[in-house]
């Protein structure tokens, strides 16, 4: 342990800032999976392994294969830091500049990840679900943790897209709507989506505008992929202390009697939060509580899942009213349990 974080006795470069400028991608990853190893440490000129990555870029390299090294050992470098950079802010907050700068690195791949063209011509296959989760004394919390508009759930979801954007997978997020545009613009790329990403957190089950966006995600057949970030305080998974889902539970009465009660319900049931009598509408959250997915490991195994989805290798639970309204009609048919799991599966 102490050979991978030791200092090299002239510029006092670590294994890490030698392997991240050599462009060593597997070295790298064998590093930051090291308990000891810190992606941020310093060298003898105040460098770090980012720095020296950056500055790597900056050359005129002629050889497009290092340079594309380059800039994976930069993301994976970038992503570390941005783990302890939330194991941080869960203490002391997401201040108003670091949600900024989330914002603006959202904004800057409207047109793409290549940055160009517009939001209107951005429809990407996967769109994320999540509460920004603001702490201040508003939402019941002692002082003003958090700045304004920021919040853990920005940055959970900051982490998804940084992780899914190095794999080549553009996605969309409430974040990526800049000034100017209406808010219903996310909808309408929900509806073009294949695959919906939750981010669950306490402040998931708080939000209406979360429950109206699993409707949706529901109503337009959308793949589904809890992924638990947060515990209530008490441990407890999200929303399963008293009043958790209260925002969800009054938003699905309001609907009652009209045409959206049933897919309503089932959203509910989905995430737990009304009985489902054994339909087999509940999902289960990945990693199952109390592991939660700030663990770069099962960040990794998110994005194969996600291309297997985009795919078809991997149909999961598609959540659609159709195939539950297809469900009612072939029971009430005499259809078995069995055949109507088969057809799920077989999508």
């Amino acid at each position: 342990a102490d050979e991978l974080t030791s200092k090299h006795h002239c510029v006092g470069k670590t294994p890490l800032h030698l392997g991240a400028a050599g462009a060593h991608v597997e070295v790298v990853a064998f590093l930051l999976k090291q308990s000891t190893v810190d992606a941020g440490a310093l060298d003898s000129a105040g460098f770090s392994p980012l720095d020296d990555v950056e500055a790597m870029l900056k050359q005129n390299i002629g050889d497009a294969g290092l340079k594309a090294r380059l800039r994976t050992v930069r993301d994976m470098l970038m992503e570390a830091d941005l783990l302890k950079q939330i194991e941080r802010q869960a203490t002391e907050g997401v201040l108003c500049g670091e949600g900024q700068r989330v914002r603006d690195y959202f904004q800057s791949q409207n047109g793409g990840l290549d940055g160009k063209g517009s939001i209107d011509e951005y429809w990407p296959e996967v769109i994320i679900s999540y509460a920004t989760g603001t702490r201040n004394k508003w939402t019941g919390h002692s002082h003003n943790l958090d700045g304004e508009g920021c919040g853990p759930g920005m940055m959970y979801c900051h982490l998804i897209v940084r992780y899914l954007s190095r794999a080549g997978i553009p996605c969309f997020t409430g974040l990526h709507v800049e000034g100017g545009y209406n808010w219903h613009v996310y909808f309408e790329k929900l509806r073009r989506a294949k695959v919906m990403i939750v981010v669950m957190s306490p402040a998931f089950f708080k939000s209406a505008p979360c429950f109206h966006e699993q409707l949706e995600a529901r109503k337009n057949g959308l793949h589904v992929i809890p992924l638990l970030f947060q515990l209530e305080e008490n441990g407890n998974p999200p929303g399963a202390v008293t009043d958790g889902g209260a925002k969800w539970i009054e938003a699905y009465e309001k609907m009652v009697g009209g045409e959206d009660e049933q897919v309503a319900h089932d959203t509910l049931c989905a995430f737990r939060l009304q009985d489902d009598h054994d339909r087999g509408l509940k999902l289960n959250s990945e990693p199952a509580p109390p592991n939660t997915m700030l663990n770069s490991d099962l960040l990794g195994k998110l994005v194969k899942r996600v291309r297997r989805m985009l795919d078809g290798s991997d149909t999961g639970r598609r959540l659609t009213a159709a195939a539950d309204n297809d469900k009612d009609a072939a029971a009430a048919d005499g259809g078995s349990l069995q055949q109507l799991a088969e057809r799920d599966v077989s999508g």
